[in-house]
């Protein structure tokens, strides 16, 4: 459970959503000097661009504003939005203040609602369309969410509650904050007060279930999800942890706790780390000044600013001479010493040098690092696949990683450093369905994998 609480409300930031479809098209946006429409990838016109920014197509449908202006690729200010088939035809009428993406067969819509200073859509009315364009849930509530598990969260009269997709009343309209539904189980708060990015205070959690049911009573000052059948909860500054009825399992007396990973979980008290287990017992005594969770059998522990690691018997397998360390993957562990970061194994043998700045863990054979204020990628021997060289680097996306260099351009390398785009770009997003949004003197549009631009100007 974070300890910055991101809490479900519906306040949503102009539009609108993910820019990409879940599926492929062969229908690509194309932009005409202002003006928006579709291509085909050999850049023959399909829809004629006329619209102020359109989303790819989902379903059959995309999303299309008019009127609006492109604050940032995908994020539009103003203007009304609609969707039109894959011949252009209009099937559901540009006259929304926002409109989402169509999810499980719904797509969020609202009429009325203003632009705050902030750049937040507030106000009107909202309800849900399908995918012919009527309205199936009626605009009449102050804030919805996505349908999550057959649930969606509205808010009616200032508080919140859950609607079925025929719009029926399931959960009484009585909470100041909800959460989607995740796997079976809401997050719910009762008091609490919202500020206006989605931030905030006071009131009591809970949780409830698809029936309504608080299986955890609304008295926390905190809750989390359910992870491993345990929720971790917070009562007067200490932690603990209840079962899926309620029940406290795990006493609420620490000072600090993650939820339990490995079947152990870290614990502080009287200002020392140590683990416990999930009958509450201590496993390994209280003596750290750190402690993060166990991966891949062993945890990192600290004393006095030194890092070693621990294994679940509390055997003191790496020493405690490391000024600061990942958790183990994929078999190796990021450390620095003398201001430098290498790599050890789980002995503890140095497999890649101390030369570097900083390293992230390793993922799929490779790991990002940083020498001199510049990022490239190494494997497990510790050769260089990508240089390191560039300024920033994004992980591989469909074979493809964006990258930035001289403080100036960004274009694509794959996953051996070769460059495949060139770097003549003022801003870039990764690849999606074998097309990426780029930014180009000073305006957006779209490249397949190829290098084709999908623009005239």
């Amino acid at each position: 459970m974070n300890r910055i609480i991101f809490i479900f409300f519906v306040v949503f930031f102009l539009s609108t959503g993910n820019i990409f479809s879940q599926e492929n098209t062969d229908l690509i946006p194309f932009r005409k000097g202002e003006k928006w429409g579709f291509s085909n990838r050999i850049k023959n016109i399909v829809v004629e661009p006329k619209y102020d920014f359109v989303w790819t197509y989902a379903g059959g449908l995309a999303k299309v504003n008019t009127g609006g202006l492109i604050l940032d690729i995908g994020f539009v200010s103003g203007g009304k939005f609609g969707f039109i088939d894959e011949t252009g035809s209009e099937i559901i009428p540009l006259k929304y203040d926002f409109a989402g993406d169509f999810n499980n067969g719904f797509a969020i819509v609202n009429i009325g609602g203003k632009e705050n200073d902030f750049g937040f859509i507030q106000g009107g009315k909202w309800g849900f369309c399908d995918k012919s364009g009527k309205e199936i849930i009626a605009l009449k509530y102050e804030a919805v969410g996505e349908f999550v598990d057959g649930l969606a969260a509205v808010k009616y009269n200032g508080k919140w509650g859950f609607i079925n997709t025929a719009g029926i009343e399931i959960i009484p309209y009585k909470y100041d904050v909800v959460h989607n539904f995740k796997e079976g189980f809401s997050r719910v708060n009762s008091g609490a007060k919202v500020g206006i990015y989605g931030g905030m205070t006071g009131g009591v959690w809970g949780i409830c279930n698809k029936e309504g049911m608080e299986v955890v009573p609304v008295k926390y000052d905190d809750a989390g999800d359910f992870v491993e059948g345990f929720s971790l909860v917070k009562s007067e500054g200490k932690f603990g942890f209840v079962n899926k009825t309620g029940k406290v399992i795990i006493p609420i007396i620490y000072e600090d706790v993650l939820e339990f990973k490995e079947e152990l979980a870290f614990a502080k008290i009287n200002d020392k780390y140590g683990f416990i287990n999930k009958k509450g017992d201590e496993i390994i005594p209280f003596k750290y000044d750190f402690a993060g969770n166990f991966s891949e059998g062993l945890a990192k522990i600290g004393i006095n600013g030194k890092y070693g690691f621990i294994d679940k018997t509390g055997e003191l397998i790496i020493p405690l001479k490391y000024d600061d360390a990942t958790d183990y993957c994929e078999g190796l562990a990021g450390v620095k010493m003398n201001e430098k970061y290498g790599f050890i194994d789980k002995s503890g043998n140095e497999i890649i040098s101390f030369k570097y700045d900083d390293v992230f863990p390793f993922f799929e054979g490779r790991a990002e690092v940083i020498l001199n204020n510049k990022f490239g990628f190494i494997d497990k021997s510790g050769r260089e696949i990508v240089s390191v060289k560039y300024d920033y680097l994004t992980d591989i996306y469909e074979g493809c990683i964006r990258a930035k260099i001289n403080s100036l351009y960004f274009g694509y390398v794959d996953k051996n450093g070769k460059e495949i785009i060139p770097f003549k770009y003022e801003d870039a997003r990764e690849f999606n369905k074998g097309i990426a949004a780029v930014k180009y003197n000073g305006r957006w549009g779209y490249i397949d994998k190829k290098g084709t631009e999908f623009w005239e100007e």
